[in-house]
């Protein structure tokens, strides 16, 4: 899995809390061109998949800033406040909207993490899997070579064992001997 995001590169912090004003602000462009049909009911609720965006896109610094920036705009644009409705009322919609931008904010930065480390796992372990491929190989070559080079001096033991079979005499033994010997050093 590669696109949990965020999409826009750590290093972009312009780009990435330019990003996320343009989540906020598009979200609350469409809030405010369906006003007429929605009301002023729950002026908040859109603004929640705007976090999400934002933190999806930009990370959890941009998502944080959306969730600041959005009780702001639903509070000027979409109510009356603190006339339309007791302050308390308007109050608990706003932390409860805080709330759940939190927790989604970060529940989005550590499914970007655990998503990051399995990708980080998983490099490690097709380097890890090729390194053992490698090994493998040259273990292979070093025994192929070491079994090459052990049948070659035991094709003169066998020569001089067939000779002393055959004839035991002292000349003989004294000249697979040499042979032998020359094979050894």
């Amino acid at each position: 899995i590669t696109h949990i995001g965020p999409i826009i590169p750590q290093h972009a912090t312009v780009t990435r809390y330019a990003a996320a004003l343009g989540v906020v602000f598009f979200i609350f462009a469409m809030r405010a061109a369906l006003a007429p049909l929605l009301g002023l009911q729950a002026p908040l609720l859109p603004f929640l998949l705007g976090v999400l965006l934002s933190a999806y896109l930009a990370g959890r610094g941009p998502a944080f800033m959306g969730t600041a920036l959005t009780p702001l705009l639903a509070t000027i644009w979409f109510t009356s406040w603190p006339g339309d409705a007791p302050p308390g009322q308007w109050l608990s919609h706003v932390a409860f909207f805080v709330l759940l931008s939190v927790i989604t904010t970060l529940f989005m930065h550590a499914l970007q993490l655990t998503v990051r480390r399995a990708n980080a796992n998983a490099q490690s372990a097709q380097r890890s899997a090729a390194a053992l491929r490698e090994a493998d190989r040259r273990k292979d070559e070093f025994l192929a070579m070491l079994a090459h080079e052990l049948r070659n001096p035991l094709t003169p033991v066998r020569n001089v064992a067939h000779i002393l079979r055959r004839s035991p005499d002292a000349a003989t033994v004294r000249r697979a001997g040499d042979m032998l010997a020359r094979q050894a050093s």
